[in-house]
């Protein structure tokens, strides 16, 4: 399976990051595809590219930057594939886009997510190419530059390329978690158990000792 990717020149190393963060993931047992992580093929839309071979199912993957968000060309690359398909994930690389949590937060993270986007992500094309009354809202996810937050870009992204809702790729990270969680809270169970008999025990000769001076 082929997956588009356009990106600025600036960002090649961010992108062979996050492609090598996709290839080294492990997809759960329970995911019901025939597909499988080294099935997919990333090729980097340009204007070498044989538009020919974009159908209207392609998926193509949008690096959003300070880098390309005025890049001419790929602005144009973009509306050549949105003539085609209308499958666009962007997925937005910024220093500032760090994990802000709380609702009014999240509206301030997301106003800085739009000032990534590429002016054609949010607009939509018919085939000639002309733009349409439809209001674009790309599926888009931040990436910050810590891992945590590039780990979930991956997966987001992941479940857009293999069409799944985003938890099931998840349900194996939580079970390991999960599981992880049950044995730390044996384990102390246990600690505290022992510290309650050892307790215990002392309490006993403590006062067996006291009844025997009382004797």
């Amino acid at each position: 399976m082929v997956v588009w990717i356009l990106y600025n020149d600036f960002d090649l190393s961010e992108v062979n990051s996050i492609q090598r963060s996709y290839y080294q993931q492990t997809l759960p047992e329970t995911l019901n595809t025939k597909l499988a992580i080294e099935d997919v093929d990333f090729q980097r839309l340009t204007d070498a590219t044989d538009l020919s071979l974009i159908r209207a199912d392609s998926l193509l993957l949008c690096i959003c930057s300070a880098s390309s968000v005025n890049d001419v060309a790929l602005n144009r690359l973009l509306i050549e594939f949105k003539m085609r398909s209308k499958n666009v994930f962007a997925l937005v690389l910024g220093e500032d886009l760090q994990s802000v949590v709380g609702d009014e937060q999240q509206k301030d993270k997301k106003k800085k997510i739009d000032d990534y986007f590429p002016a054609a992500l949010l607009l939509d094309y018919d085939t000639a190419g002309n733009t349409t009354e439809i209001k674009s809202e790309p599926i888009a996810v931040a990436a910050g530059p810590d891992a945590h937050s590039r780990g979930i870009a991956v997966k987001k992204f992941t479940a857009a390329i293999f069409d799944v809702p985003y938890r099931e790729l998840t349900q194996r990270q939580n079970k390991v978690k999960n599981a992880v969680i049950l044995v730390v809270l044996i384990v102390l169970s246990l600690s505290t158990l022992q510290c309650v008999s050892d307790t215990s025990s002392s309490m006993d000769k403590f006062y067996e000792q006291f009844r025997i001076q009382g004797n």
